[in-house]
């Protein structure tokens, strides 16, 4: 049933799982695959992994003996599975604590996809430990355009944990693939804003923010480092308008502007694509 060409007899076969007493592994490996696959289902699957939570934290053995499968379809699948069961197993901490371990490990198999899928994990399996961290910005330099894109965006996810490494994060804003000089730029903007945050928050409690706290942004959220900065300012130009458009929304996060940013910014106010014109005249405006 959830394999019809009939949306609402895969619906009722997401409810019929739902409905299980005592929900098996392969019930929630079916699903799982289905949130992988089937955009027209995901919210009833979504309520469906919620209800069967328990369940979900039983699968967890077998998705990471999966992730060290000889088959390259079994370790790509696992890592998908894992990335969407973050939300319902991380509560059992020594679980969580072997994916993170099993991801890491995962992150520089032969496979891209599997490289990419651990990636995406990664970002959702977060930690206060710096391994997670360090495996994700060895990947920005990895020789696969989707492995440093995922890379950035697990990244994002981290926000202010990574404030020290937002250099690094940047870097790849001038990546030779515009998917990624997108993500990068995405996550230098979230970076900088959870940065910001979080020290507007401990100034408030403590003072003022130590010179640890301000490495290589401001106290404001600005982005201090001078190459990143011209970096992300030169994506402006960039030929594909996702980049220009993630460029002027992490600049939203980094205020206060240069004014050779601002001039910068001026000139795209009559750029050809109008969801840029309308950023520009925005962030010009306030």
């Amino acid at each position: 049933m959830l394999r019809s060409k009939n949306v609402v007899e895969r619906r009722a076969a997401v409810l019929g799982l739902s409905a299980l007493r005592r929900p098996t592994v392969d019930a929630v490996r079916a699903l799982l695959d289905a949130l992988v696959d089937d955009n027209d289902i995901d919210l009833e699957v979504i309520r469906a992994l919620f209800v069967m939570r328990g369940a979900v934290h039983a699968t967890l053995d077998e998705l990471l003996r999966d992730l060290r499968s000889r088959s390259v379809a079994e370790r790509r699948r696992a890592a998908d599975h894992l990335a969407l069961t973050a939300n319902w197993a991380e509560e059992h901490l020594e679980s969580a604590a072997c994916v993170r371990r099993a991801l890491i490990e995962g992150s520089t198999d032969e496979d891209e996809e599997v490289r990419r899928a651990t990636c995406v994990a990664l970002g959702h399996w977060k930690s206060d430990e710096s391994e997670a961290r360090q495996s994700l910005l060895r990947r920005l330099i990895d020789p696969s355009s989707l492995v440093r894109a995922a890379a950035c965006v697990a990244l994002r996810e981290y926000g202010a944990e990574v404030a020290k490494d937002v250099s690094e994060v940047a870097a790849r804003l001038r990546d030779v693939d515009p998917d990624v000089r997108e993500a990068a730029a995405e996550a230098v903007g979230r970076i900088c804003a959870a940065h910001r945050d979080a020290l507007a928050t401990k100034v408030s409690s403590v003072g003022r923010p130590t010179a640890l706290d301000l490495a290589g942004i401001g106290s404001d959220g600005g982005l201090q480092n001078p190459t990143a900065r011209v970096l992300l300012a030169g994506l402006l130009g960039d030929s594909d308008t996702r980049c220009v458009k993630a460029a002027l929304n992490a600049m939203i996060a980094i205020v206060p502007l240069e004014d050779s940013e601002r001039d910068q910014i001026a000139g795209l106010r009559t750029h050809a694509d109008p969801g840029i014109r309308t950023l520009a005249r925005v962030m010009l405006s306030g």
